[in-house]
């Protein structure tokens, strides 16, 4: 029941975003919020590869320790908004969520090591869950017979991440073709514009294979996707879209803001939780 419940959660939220990596680069800020050296929340800088964004992003997330998110998802004529905070350091990694589709709600927590969701009370009953335990539990023993892939919550809370976000793009085949100055709302930022390929970011913004039709109305050329740093380096946005609007077209609009602000993100009280395992739906 585990990989069925809490599985299908992992697959709809495929771009909420993890990070690692190090690029040893200076990005300290000036006064004014520019960063003062050659890197990502640079605008001057040159021969910016997708390696040395996702590096050093991920650096200057686990900088700033938290942040709270918020995402758009629209695709297959659906949109999904999520909102949540994160919690970076790699000891005490935590996220909680409240996603919505078609008017439903579910909430998600990921902490110590195992998966809360709650469910919309008929889903719920679908499940063969009582509405005095709404919470779901999965615990993080999704691995590998040798070890060497994490567990099913530590994947999820991954996917918090901005730099997450930047690898899969990089891996993806997504290029830096561009970086300039630019504002957001009132802050001075960095943009950088990473190419994909039409296919690869519908792909990778609707989280699933697509069908002939959405093929067939995909545009002949790359697709820009735009991230915008502050001068430490740090995301703040990133956005894209594919396709035409409607049912056939893709988006994505992540925003991450009040970086370095307290996140708590604790386990539900034991008697609102029922264990997935155990359910029969």
């Amino acid at each position: 029941m585990r990989r069925s419940a809490l599985g299908a959660w992992g697959i709809a939220l495929v771009l909420a975003l993890g990070a690692c990596g190090d690029d040893g680069g200076d990005t300290t800020a000036d006064a004014d919020g520019t960063a003062a050296a050659d890197g990502p929340g640079t605008a001057s800088s040159d021969g910016m590869t997708m390696d040395r964004l996702v590096d050093a992003v991920a650096e200057a997330t686990a900088d700033g320790g938290t942040a709270s998110v918020a995402q758009e998802m629209t695709g297959m004529g659906q949109t999904m908004t999520v909102r949540g905070q994160a919690r970076y350091d790699t000891d005490t990694r935590a996220t909680a969520w409240t996603a919505e589709t078609a008017g439903s709600p579910i909430e998600m927590r990921i902490v110590d090591g195992g998966v809360y969701m709650r469910l919309p009370p008929e889903q719920l009953g679908a499940m063969g869950a009582s509405e005095d335990a709404p919470w779901l539990y999965g615990p993080d023993d999704d691995r590998s017979s040798s070890g060497s892939t994490p567990g099913f919550a530590e994947q999820l809370t991954q996917q918090s991440d901005p730099a997450e976000a930047l690898r899969r793009i990089a891996d993806a085949g997504g290029e830096v073709t561009g970086t300039e100055p630019d504002t957001l709302g009132d802050q001075r930022v960095t943009r950088h514009t990473v190419d994909l390929d039409p296919a690869s970011a519908a792909v990778l913004v609707s989280g699933s294979e697509l069908t002939d039709q959405q093929k067939q109305a995909l545009p002949a050329g790359a697709v820009p996707v735009e991230v915008y740093l502050d001068g430490e380096g740090r995301v703040l946005r990133i956005e894209t879209s594919v396709g035409p609007d409607g049912a056939d077209g893709f988006s994505l609009l992540l925003e991450y803001t009040d970086w370095g602000e307290p996140v708590t993100v604790e386990a539900p009280p034991a008697a609102e939780v029922a264990n997935a395992e155990d359910l029969d739906g």
